[in-house]
């Protein structure tokens, strides 16, 4: 008897599902095909994965420029210490600390730019990838294991997601390590180290992802069930603690950062879900919202998009569902669907989105991807009820499939190596301002370097946040973390002060004023130069320009006479902030 024949006999005496968990390893297969088995089966599966990880490099490796939402939360690595991150994030942010720790020791390790900032995403992606191996090893093999594997391999939102400065890579690997140490405890009831890794890891995801809570809720559920059902008195402190360690540490991690996630900054990220919140049941909209919900963007794997471009897949699930639950494979359904449940109650509270983009629901996606294989499997074992037999060249077609996904993706990536041009036209204009002007000129940055900012506002909405990382990244001098170097500033050699502008938010003019005449005392203004920066929406419908704007100052030529030598512009920016601040308070 083999080891895993062995494994599937004890599971099978311990009874430890709420139904013969166990004897259902694998749950449901598809026909097994010459061409899809053995050896052969081994180099698909081979195949696959390599193209998963070739897809996943090749993303990584375009380099994409940082768009809007990567670089809201990048401008909060720029000077914060590991402390810091415990104060409010800029741009309105709200992220798990322990993944803005990750984030900030990375940057702070290898750097701050593209790569770097999206490193943690994409080893993310390779674990997620070994894990979710591990998982269907356990649920499937054959034909079926196969198909499981390539479809998340090439999956275009996993692939994505594996190239990104945000936190829904490891939201994806979170709820994979939940859902890979649950079924392998139920998979080898009699080993305790499941337990105890569910009871190490709990706390640990609250700290790493704010989805945790789903995935997590979930498998508390299912443990309690299944001890419940099964009189397994014994086994329900583990379940307390493993519960409490979740929960708690959830929660102490919202408080700890509550200062970061205030009564209005809640209030602002509600505003802008509020079309991902189910409507009211007297609205009559519900059903209706649901179902385009659910036939969106949750269910785009491998591929699927807006207004019902996921429906097959949808329907998949469904079947999928229905499946599990007539077979009485409940805690298998439990683990699948209450991650999604957990999801809408929080959506009716309104408390995080349902739908919306593909990056809210990224956690949920190993489950998808699971009731889809699922879903496949029953509808070509219902067929062969029927005597309707899968040919050889069906299954062939499903895999090419799944390659010209993978393949589409790096094609498009290639053709269009960013999310639109706006970025491209950010970071071409940074490479080009921050290298050549700053070899005849000392730039220097109106907000960052000497803390003067005349739009508030401008610096916390908006693309400044891709102004300022572009500049960390392509000024040499930022990048090497260099003082402003005020003694070469001459007549040769002038002081550039650099300011984002960006119409629309209220502006200080009395305040420019100001500092441009503290500025004079030791400066000459010898011009002002303005770049545009247009925006398009979807790079077709122009929304609106906002502009970079250089002061240009020379040295004043002083007598012997006058022996005070001169300010810089920080020491002038320090001063100035002291005399404006107590002008500005005396008015009031």
């Amino acid at each position: 008897m083999s080891s895993r024949d062995k494994d599937v006999a004890t599971a099978e005496g311990s009874e430890i599902a709420l139904s013969p968990w166990n004897r259902s390893f694998p749950l449901v297969l598809l026909p097994e095909f010459p061409a899809f088995s053995g050896t052969k089966l081994t180099y698909w599966l081979a195949f696959f994965v390599v193209l998963g990880v070739v897809a996943r490099l090749v993303r990584y490796g375009l380099c994409f420029p940082l768009w809007g939402d990567e670089a809201f939360l990048a401008v909060n690595y720029l000077d914060r210490s590991f402390a810091e991150m415990l104060l409010p994030l800029e741009y309105h942010q709200f992220a798990p600390l322990g993944y803005l720790w990750l984030q900030l020791a990375t940057v702070k390790l290898v750097g701050f730019h593209e790569w770097g900032l999206r490193l943690v995403a994409l080893l993310a992606s390779f674990l997620a990838i070994a894990l979710y191996w591990q998982l269907c090893r356990r649920l499937f093999k054959g034909t079926t294991f196969l198909l499981a594997i390539a479809m998340f391999c090439v999956a275009y939102p996993v692939v994505r997601y594996s190239a990104e400065a945000k936190p829904y890579g490891t939201d994806l690997l979170v709820s994979l390590t939940w859902m890979v140490l649950l079924v392998e405890w139920l998979y080898r009831p009699e080993q305790k180290r499941w337990l105890a890794a569910l009871l190490v890891f709990a706390p640990l995801s609250a700290l790493l992802s704010l989805t945790t809570v789903f995935l997590g809720g979930a498998t508390s559920i299912v443990l309690f069930a299944v001890f419940i059902c099964q009189r397994r008195w014994t086994a329900l402190p583990w379940w307390l603690g493993i519960s409490t360690a979740m929960t708690g540490v959830f929660f102490w991690h919202l408080k700890l950062m509550q200062p970061s996630l205030g009564g209005t900054r809640l209030e602002e990220m509600q505003e802008t879900w509020s079309t991902t919140f189910p409507p009211s049941w007297e609205s009559g909209q519900l059903i209706g919202w649901l179902a385009e919900t659910f036939c969106s963007d949750i269910f785009m794997y491998p591929i699927g998009g807006a207004n019902h471009g996921s429906i097959l897949t949808a329907i998949s699930c469904v079947i999928a569902v229905v499946w599990l639950l007539r077979t009485k494979k409940y805690t298998m359904a439990g683990l699948l669907t209450l991650p999604l449940l957990l999801n809408i109650v929080a959506a009716f509270l309104h408390r995080y989105p349902l739908g919306g983009h593909v990056r809210f629901a990224l956690y949920y996606a190993p489950c998808v991807l699971l009731l889809h294989t699922f879903g496949i499997a029953v509808f070509v074992t219902w067929l062969s009820s029927r005597r309707i037999q899968l040919s050889k060249r069906t299954f062939y077609g499903l895999m090419a499939g799944c390659i010209l996904i993978a393949v589409g993706s790096m094609a498009r990536d290639f053709v269009k190596p960013s999310k639109s041009y706006n970025e491209v036209r950010a970071r071409g204009f940074a490479q080009w301002f921050w290298h050549d002007e700053g070899i005849e000129a000392e730039l220097v940055c109106l907000h960052r370097d000497l803390g003067v900012t005349f739009s508030p506002l401008a610096y916390e909405w908006g693309y400044s946040s891709v102004y300022q990382c572009n500049r960390r990244i392509y000024s040499p001098r930022h990048a090497a973390g260099e003082p402003v170097r005020y003694d070469q500033v001459s007549n040769k050699h002038p002081l550039r002060c650099i300011e984002y502008f960006a119409p629309g938010y209220p502006y200080d003019e009395a305040k420019k004023a100001a500092w441009i005449a503290e500025m004079e005392k030791d400066y000459q203004l010898t011009g002002i130069r303005r770049f545009p920066f247009p925006f398009y929406h979807k790079d077709r419908e122009y929304r609106r320009t906002d502009y970079l704007v250089v002061y240009e100052f020379m040295p004043l030529e002083r007598s012997e006479s006058e022996s005070a030598p001169r300010r810089s512009a920080e020491t002038i920016a320090r001063e100035f902030h002291g005399k404006f601040d107590n002008a500005a308070t005396q008015k009031r």
